[in-house]
């Protein structure tokens, strides 16, 4: 590989990931903690053993490396990492550039950081416009390998890799119109009893939708 001042290879995420790792120590394919764009950009200037590079290169190479997931980005009070369907202004993608005050951020902590975002962004609303007889629920949900997962129960159910799971899988905005009616259901079907004898039988109602109100049976 050439690494002198001036390269002869096009420049893109695999190139400065490979001079940065070789020459000054920064492995940006396994961040460990958050490091400044502007710390990176000034490296290039600074640092006799890397190449000379401008800082779009530098910055076109860093989305291109957030785009492939190897860290998340922070920006302001933004975290970019995982694009969600149906939500737009999320992952690396919504990012024009960086700036100098953006970090790079270890992926794992990315993940966690974006989950708890969207999940602050759940809600149930009554009544909502064109869901006026039910409620409005907007909710977050991860696609991965035949299965889908709420996003509110993803570390319950996968606690041990649920990060990769986000990171692997498609993440997907839901919005539905929860209808208010009600479910029945008895604890036992069928009875084999003598005739004219009584039967005590349990019914369960659960509510859906928000419906309150009072169910007869006869």
């Amino acid at each position: 590989r050439n690494v002198g001042k001036i390269p002869e290879e096009s420049i893109d995420f695999n190139y400065i990931s490979y001079v940065l790792r070789e020459n000054a120590g920064v492995n940006l394919e396994n961040l460990t903690s958050e490091i400044s764009v502007k710390y990176l950009v000034e490296l290039f200037y600074r640092e006799p053993k890397l190449p000379m590079l401008t800082r779009d290169e530098v910055i076109k190479a860093l989305l291109e490396g957030a785009n492939d997931l190897y860290y998340g980005v922070k920006q302001g009070s933004m975290i970019y990492f995982k694009a969600v369907e149906g939500l737009p202004g999320t992952g690396p993608n919504a990012l024009s550039s960086l700036s100098d005050d953006a970090e790079l951020i270890p992926w794992e902590r990315a993940v966690d950081e974006e989950i708890n975002a969207l999940l602050r962004q759940e809600r149930s609303e009554p009544g909502a416009a064109g869901c006026s007889d039910g409620i409005l629920e907007q909710y977050f949900v991860v696609q991965y390998e035949g299965k889908a997962y709420r996003l509110s129960e993803l570390m319950k159910v996968r606690p041990d890799d649920y990060r990769l799971v986000f990171k692997l899988g498609t993440v997907k905005r839901v919005e539905e119109c929860v209808r208010r009616s009600f479910e029945l259901s008895v604890d036992k079907g069928e009875f084999d009893v003598e005739p004219g004898a009584q039967v005590k039988v349990v019914v369960n109602v659960r509510p859906i939708g928000g419906f309150n109100d009072t169910v007869t049976l006869k």
